[in-house]
């Protein structure tokens, strides 16, 4: 019991980590520039703000992405990247 408790502990944060690196920092990358500068990323950590002011801002910007979404965008990226890479090199092989 312990030990599966340690494993998947393990395997959690290594999948944060993976998602989160590799996965945001490309979304954040790639969606502002997909998207000519319509659509934002939001932050990971969105800054403190007091209720005053999100009742006069609103809660978010309309146009603005949450970090889950961004991290999703940037791993189907880089599935598609595999993908094509794999198909390329399959297709490049002689015979």
């Amino acid at each position: 019991m312990p030990l599966e408790f340690a494993a998947e502990m393990f395997f959690r944060f290594l999948f944060e980590v993976i998602f989160y690196t590799f996965g945001y920092a490309t979304g954040w990358l790639l969606i502002p520039a997909l998207s000519f500068g319509y659509y934002e990323v939001e932050p990971l950590s969105p800054p403190r703000r007091g209720k005053k002011r999100l009742r006069a801002q609103g809660v978010g910007h309309p146009r603005q992405l949450t970090s889950d979404t961004a991290a999703v965008i940037g791993i189907l990226f880089w599935s598609g990247a595999v993908v094509v890479g794999l198909a390329l090199w399959w297709l490049a092989e002689p015979g």
